[in-house]
Order: C-alpha cells, then sequence, then structure tokens
C-alpha cells in the first residue's frame, strides 16, 4: 500500500480531514475509504493456508476442480506410484523444516492417508490410519491402561521416509478425554509413550 500511495502519506490526517469536512460529505467519504480497505482483507494477509492451485490449470466456476488435477505433475506422479489405487480428496500446502510442501489427504480401502511430499516430488511422511484394535498390543495396552476413560477417536501409523525408505517412527492415538478434550498420544511399536500433547483446537 505504501508503494502506491508513497512513504509519506498520512492515513490517520487524512482520515482525520475528511471527518472534519462538511457533514452532508462525511458519511459518504468515510464509506470510500472504508471499503477501499476492506479489499485488503486477504486470507494470506492473516497467515491462513490456502490451496495453491498448478499455474497451468484453468478453473471452471460452474465445476469443483478435482484435487488431483491441481497438484505439480512431479508430486502426483510420487503418489500414484506409491498408491495406485487410492483416491486424491484434498491437499494444502504446509511447511516442514521451513520448507514449503504438500500435504494431501487420500482415501484407499475406506481408511484415510495423509501424505507429506516436497515440492520436487519427494516423499517425506505417510500417515495410514489404522483401526485401534489392529494395533499392536503393547500399543492397545499402553492406552487401555493410561486412557481407561478416554474414547479412541482415530488412530494411525506415522511412517518416516528418508531417500525412499519408509521406517516406521510410531503410533498416533487421538482420544476424547471425559471432560470433552482431545489428546493426542505418540506412541512406540513397544508400547512407550513418545509424547502428548492437547488437540483441543483440533475440533474447530
Amino acid at each position: 500500500m505504501d508503494s502506491l500511495l508513497g512513504d509519506s502519506f498520512d492515513f490517520s490526517g487524512t482520515l482525520r480531514g475528511l471527518l472534519l469536512s462538511h457533514f452532508p460529505h462525511r458519511l459518504f467519504i468515510l464509506t470510500l475509504f472504508l471499503i477501499g480497505f476492506s479489499g485488503c482483507d486477504h486470507p494470506e494477509a492473516k497467515g491462513k493456508r490456502v490451496i495453491l492451485p498448478h499455474p497451468n490449470t484453468k478453473s471452471d466456476p460452474k465445476k469443483t476442480p478435482d484435487p488431483k488435477d491441481l497438484l505439480p505433475a512431479v508430486v502426483l506422479q510420487t503418489i500414484q506410484q506409491r498408491f495406485p489405487t487410492a483416491k486424491i480428496e484434498s491437499f494444502e500446502m504446509g511447511e516442514e523444516n521451513r520448507q514449503e510442501v504438500y500435504e494431501i489427504q487420500l482415501e484407499q480401502n475406506d481408511l484415510r492417508i495423509d501424505v507429506t511430499v516436497s515440492t520436487n516430488g519427494q516423499l517425506m511422511w505417510i500417515e495410514s490410519e489404522i483401526p485401534f484394535e489392529n494395533l499392536p498390543q503393547a500399543v492397545q495396552e499402553t492406552v487401555t491402561r493410561r486412557y481407561a476413560k478416554h474414547e479412541v477417536l482415530h488412530s494411525e501409523a506415522v511412517i518416516k521416509v528418508t531417500n525412499g525408505q519408509e521406517t516406521l517412527d510410531h503410533y498416533d492415538v487421538l482420544l476424547g478425554s471425559p471432560d470433552n478434550k482431545w489428546i493426542g498420544v505418540e506412541i512406540f511399536p513397544n508400547g512407550r509413550v513418545k509424547r502428548t500433547e492437547d488437540r483441543t483446537l483440533w475440533k474447530d
């Protein structure tokens, strides 16, 4: 805005001068002034993450675009090679180690899979939904012993991918507490708790 109006432009002084002008013009001028500023209210200015369409994609306002049509070819190829039968539900831009990444939600066999892919197509993380009863026995016992009064809302395996090599990092279990909070518990395959965190804000 400063580059358009000049570094010396004084918004507060201008607005004050407008309001001190003849009364019949005040409301009209103030309305135009506020409308002009409303155009600056962009989601990116508020720090929200937004889906960035592929630059070669032409949007059709009458049709909701298929998420796979919005992904760069190198990212889409990685997904289709690793999960050939999965359906791409959605994606958003995220950040991993200060690098922009694609966070992509898939659906396969009625189960959710979240994958993180770098902008150059490198698979980084796989978070694969697993029914709680299919988790290792040691993991189930840790949850039922420590969180007997909690409800299991979601469980998944978190796999780290390095140079194409997939390694199970931990299991992640999302719990609902009796006081209506959400708690995330990361558990190693042997049942040892890696860490816990309050995820109540995820409900929004």
